[in-house]
């Protein structure tokens, strides 16, 4: 019965999502609504969207059966993170805000030209789209074994779940299903982190655990270069996680978080709440997975996956959470993959509708879509991508052999981490050449493709540390090789390097809201999503009529007070700004932001 009621707890919160996606309908009048919620978005809506699409199902799998395996040394995956959000807050996130651009590739095009912009476009579209789908298919396959629900049930339930609000609330829907799936995420992640903690007898019984001689060397903070296959969590190992995780943050291929803000200030404290929100969730993400080794190691090898190891968050979960709350546990795990999913897809649409649509109609002579048509062209592209990306990942399930995935995948890598470089670089280096983008990539590129020839040919391994220092170390010298072109006009024109200082000059002013954006949507943002996570928390509550110990009730009470809390006070805030708004009504100044309470 418990595992029927689990199931109907998960197909109520999904239909869920979806009337969320449809309650946010009406906000969408323009393609920039759709794409980047017209720039009217708070810090902690989109604070919170920028988390949780920065998470997926892997945290609770790869990240987890790492954890597991290594202890606290992963935990240098969101360490990086956190600095990264840190720094964006200080410096950078205003500077994205205020580039005033809708897509990711616009910014490249203006700062290096249409070429780029085309490049970073197609590159984009293709490989988040096969990524989605991996993702799609990876959760599938991880509940059906752990949770033993059916992959094809899950495939389309999620994808299509995931489609129908993404398409129907745009921008809108994706950063409120975000915030609320949020709720769900952290009570009941904190719930399990807590459990686990009392299942080894406390903190001091965690501590003394891993202090004994079974795990003291595995769960050294720093391990020596042989204890892991191919250096994993060496002190290279962990410089080169935390480069990679670091510098990602804060390229430009990152900006995109930080359009939906409505300006540089919202923008700062977006980032400074995403990186609060990670360093939380990192440590009590890692908890159980050591607990899982602790107590249940024989159960979680057992389990039918690859890598047993990836089963152990799971695993702890179901030994723990009481009747009613595993289904929120696997909605939490859901919630993780859709909110990268719908990210995924409202940031394609975008692309293709500002970025690859507009070049193809000019080439034929046609005129610029209308306002409206842009509108449509969007819904539509999602619409196509969602079912491709469903059909992929039903593909995907049906095969036995992946090697020739496997092989998409090294080739998206050979260019993936290259393309960082310059996108990293020409964020703080003005002086770089129209052209210096695919020189230094092409550096990059050629160092990534030399290790996949010596691994697949040759046979010589590379560690993802030795590439990511060469990658890094080689693009970096090129890019640097470059500047003394753009200085000379036989490389680089006047008019480029004007048009370069125009595009720092307009990254560096402030956005003045109340002129550009004009009107603000603070009061609809608190009061509907504040509607919203009450709703959730009550359903969620209603499980305490299940058959449980006073432990397991008041676990469940938790979660579900969790959000009836944030809603209330979400919705307290709405009432407060709405009384302050009519007060100042009458001695509203022309220049001020309309509102819309």
């Amino acid at each position: 019965m418990t595992a029927h009621l689990d199931k109907i707890v998960i197909v109520l919160y999904l239909l869920f999502l979806v009337g969320m996606g449809a309650a946010f309908r009406s906000f969408n009048r323009n393609i920039d609504d759709y794409i980047r919620g017209g720039a009217q978005g708070t810090w902690w809506l989109v604070g919170t969207s920028i988390l949780m699409s920065g998470i997926s199902a892997f945290t609770f799998t790869g990240n987890s059966g790492a954890a597991y395996e290594a202890g606290f040394t992963p935990l240098i995956i969101y360490i990086a993170q956190v600095f990264a959000y840190l720094v964006a807050a200080i410096w950078l996130a205003p500077w994205f805000r205020q580039t005033r651009v809708l897509t990711g590739p616009e910014i490249f095009r203006t700062r290096f030209g249409i070429e780029v912009e085309q490049f970073i476009s197609y590159f984009s579209f293709i490989v988040g789209t096969v990524t989605a789908s991996l993702a799609l298919w990876g959760v599938a396959t991880f509940c059906s074994v752990i949770f033993e629900i059916p992959i094809e049930w899950t495939i389309l339930g999620l994808g299509l779940v995931t489609l129908a609000y993404s398409t129907a609330g745009g921008r809108w829907g994706v950063m409120a299903t975000d915030f609320v799936q949020s709720l769900v995420l952290f009570p009941i992640t904190i719930l399990v982190a807590v459990l686990s903690l009392h299942a080894v007898g406390g903190i001091s019984g965690f501590v003394d655990k891993l202090q004994g001689p079974e795990l003291h060397e595995a769960y050294q903070l720093i391990k020596e270069p042989g204890a892991f296959p191919a250096g994993k969590y060496s002190v290279n190992w962990i410089f080169a996680t935390f480069l990679i995780m670091f510098f990602q943050g804060l390229s430009f291929s990152n900006a995109p978080k930080y359009f939906s803000v409505k300006d540089g200030r919202e923008a700062r404290y977006a980032a400074l709440m995403a990186g609060v929100l990670m360093g939380i969730g990192g440590l009590i993400w890692f908890i159980p997975p050591m607990v899982g080794r602790m107590l249940f190691s024989e159960e979680i090898a057992s389990a039918a996956l690859s890598n047993p190891h990836e089963a152990a968050y799971a695993v702890v979960a179901r030994n723990l959470l009481p009747n009613g709350l595993l289904g929120v546990m696997v909605i939490a795990m859901f919630s993780a993959t859709m909110s990268s999913l719908d990210t995924g897809l409202n940031g394609a649409a975008g692309i293709v509708v500002r970025n690859i649509i507009p070049p193809i109609r000019d080439l034929f002579g046609r005129e610029e879509l209308s306002h409206k048509g842009q509108l449509y062209a969007g819904k539509i592209t999602t619409l196509c991508l969602g079912v491709s990306i469903i059909g992929m990942a039903f593909y995907l399930s049906q095969q036995k052999d992946l090697g020739l995935f496997d092989a998409f995948f090294t080739l998206t890598t050979v260019i993936g981490l290259p393309t960082a470089v310059p996108a990293i670089v020409a964020v703080f280096i003005r002086p770089l050449p129209r052209w210096s983008y695919f020189v230094v990539t092409g550096a990059g590129a050629l160092v990534s493709l030399t290790s996949v020839i010596q691994e697949t040919v040759f046979d010589i391994p590379w560690t993802v540390q030795e590439r990511t220092f060469w990658v890094f170390g080689v693009g970096t010298v090129a890019c640097l090789a470059t500047i003394p072109f753009y200085w000379n006009p036989r490389f680089t024109s006047e008019r480029f390097r004007e048009r370069v200082d125009a595009f720092y000059r307009q990254m560096h002013t402030p956005v003045d809201f109340a002129k550009e954006i004009v009107e603000s949507r603070d009061f609809t943002q608190l009061q509907m999503i504040g509607f919203f996570s009450i709703g959730l928390g009550v359903f969620i509550c209603f499980l305490v009529l299940l058959p449980n110990p006073w432990a397991g009730r008041l676990s469940i009470l938790f979660v579900g007070g969790f959000s009836i809390g944030i809603g209330s006070l979400l919705r307290f805030a709405a009432y407060r700004l709405q009384q302050r708004e009519r007060r100042l009504r009458a001695g509203l100044k022309p220049d001020a932001p309309k509102t819309d309470s």
